[in-house]
């Protein structure tokens, strides 16, 4: 409840949200068999209500996103109200394709390490360059300069037929953004907490300030304050607890629902009648596009939203996002500097998730306690659906007999995302073949979670007909299984 409304979140018996309400706003949440988000509906209750007599006329008025997956359980298109994305991926996983019935196809191409090689509207065209030690150099037309501590200190964007454009940018000793001059020479200046969170930001000469307030690590307030110390309307967020994702959006106006996709990108804000007052077109990493319309879609935008990717805020006047510990350039999937961990972070210590429809990055620090796999209570498949094809135990996805392991931590959705990590470097990515033997297939699963004996799952299956083992090591899940499968004689070992 807050001073101009209340929101009110339905749950089902696993604790997974199925609906919100605020007002005439309704929204509704289904889900597979596995678990994942299946289908959003989200608009005014009277259209809810008309659905049985005039469905026709009723979906009009309603948000949709209906969810569809592949083999691997990978995201492979998106039916929304107005718009269809389809995306095909590599054989690692990555996305080489992102379609859209309103906006240019996005082509991608991949490196040995991951990179994004090269991208354009209609081939891979645009070609990525990196230093020796992963520095983007060259991104499209795009060119970037960095002093030691590979800290991003000028990007160059040279299109032909205009003119170039320079940004440039200045840090602290603490490795925080505190200047930045745009094309135009305006000049931009940030200031920060003792945690590190930004709470000001200034253009040079200006009688006025953007003000930030904070609870913990998420944004929670901002507003912009004259000199003289007065103030303007204070823009409220609200984030679902233990989580980045926005609820609502809240001014002196009203509360402003928001509809997010699978990893929590807003795609929707609403009004108290449930009406769309704002609907997002997002770039495949993340820049918000001009938006498209279909014929038949006549919502005007008269609110707008800063919230980017789970945990970032975007910068009108550089187009980076705000990503707490990082700026995030959705240009090129890249950050402005390198992980603070270091290398503790991965390898890849300027680049975002490799997956963005699938993974998130919340406050700019690629240590895996903050990344967590898209999907609910869908569990952890061993062996993974694709290593088990020709052999004795091979199972189709959708089959709910089979055993599969169940995080059960504090952050189950983070647990699951460090099994799929850990698998990454022995048993290849999901959607590939394994060549070794039924027994090289589990002792590489066995060596892959040999550093996750602090995760703690139950080993059951998905239909609830049986649970073989209950707070054991993912190790000790993968004898579990092992044995269960020589006990039905699914298993030849060679």
């Amino acid at each position: 409840m807050t001073q101009v409304g209340q929101l009110t979140i339905r749950r089902d018996g696993l604790g997974r949200e199925i609906g919100r309400e605020a007002g005439d706003f309704v929204a509704q949440q289904q889900y597979d068999a596995l678990g994942r988000i299946r289908r959003q509906i989200a608009g005014p209750a009277v259209a809810f209500d008309a659905l049985q007599a005039d469905p026709a006329r009723a979906l009009e008025q309603l948000t949709r996103q209906v969810y569809h997956y592949d083999a691997a359980g990978q995201l492979e298109r998106v039916d929304t109200d107005i718009d269809t994305l389809t995306y095909r991926r590599d054989a690692r996983g990555q996305i080489v394709t992102a379609e859209s019935l309103l906006q240019p196809t996005e082509h991608f191409r991949y490196d040995a390490a991951m990179n994004i090689a090269a991208h354009g509207r209609q081939a891979p065209v645009d070609a990525h360059h990196y230093h020796r030690g992963g520095l983007p150099e060259r991104i499209g037309h795009a060119r970037y300069r960095y002093d030691a501590r590979g800290r991003t200190i000028e990007k160059t964007v040279e299109q032909p037929g205009f003119r170039p454009k320079t940004w440039q940018y200045a840090w602290d000793g603490l490795n925080r953004l505190v200047k930045v001059t745009t094309p135009e020479r305006g000049v931009w200046l940030y200031r920060y907490d003792a945690f590190n969170r930004r709470v000001e930001k200034q253009q040079l000469g200006s009688r006025e300030a953007v003000k930030f307030l904070w609870d913990g690590p998420t944004l929670a307030e901002r507003w912009i304050e004259q000199r003289d110390g007065t103030t303007g309307q204070v823009v409220t967020w609200h984030i679902e607890p233990s989580s980045f994702s926005p609820l609502a959006q809240e001014t002196d106006d009203g509360l402003y629902p928001v509809l997010t996709d699978q990893v929590g990108l807003p795609k929707a804000v609403f009004d108290k009648t449930g009406k769309p007052v704002w609907k997002a077109a997002h770039s495949l990493w993340g820049k918000l596009l001009p938006t498209k319309r279909a014929a038949n879609d006549a919502h005007s935008s008269s609110i707008d939203t800063t919230l980017r990717f789970p945990g970032q805020w975007s910068d009108e006047e550089t187009g980076l996002s705000y990503n707490l510990n990082r700026y995030y350039d959705p240009d090129s999937g890249q950050y402005l500097s390198p992980d603070p961990l270091g290398l503790k972070g991965g390898s890849r210590t300027q680049s975002y998730v490799h997956d963005p429809l699938a993974w998130c990055d919340p406050d700019g620090l690629q240590e895996c306690e903050k990344k967590r796999m898209g999907v609910n209570e869908s569990g952890h498949h061993v062996p993974a659906v694709r290593k088990s094809v020709g052999r004795p135990f091979e199972v189709a996805r959708s089959d709910k007999t089979r055993p599969t392991l169940f995080p059960r931590g504090a952050d189950p959705e983070h647990d699951h995302w460090r099994l799929h990590d850990a698998e990454r470097e022995t048993i290849g990515p999901r959607q590939g073949s394994f060549s070794g033997t039924d027994d090289q297939l589990f002792d590489a699963y066995r060596k892959a979670y040999s550093g996750l004996d602090d995760i703690k799952v139950d080993v059951k299956s998905p239909n609830g007909t049986y649970t073989l083992a209950e707070g054991v090591t993912p190790r000790q899940a993968v004898d579990v299984i092992q044995n269960w499968f020589k006990e039905q004689g699914l298993w030849n070992g060679k």
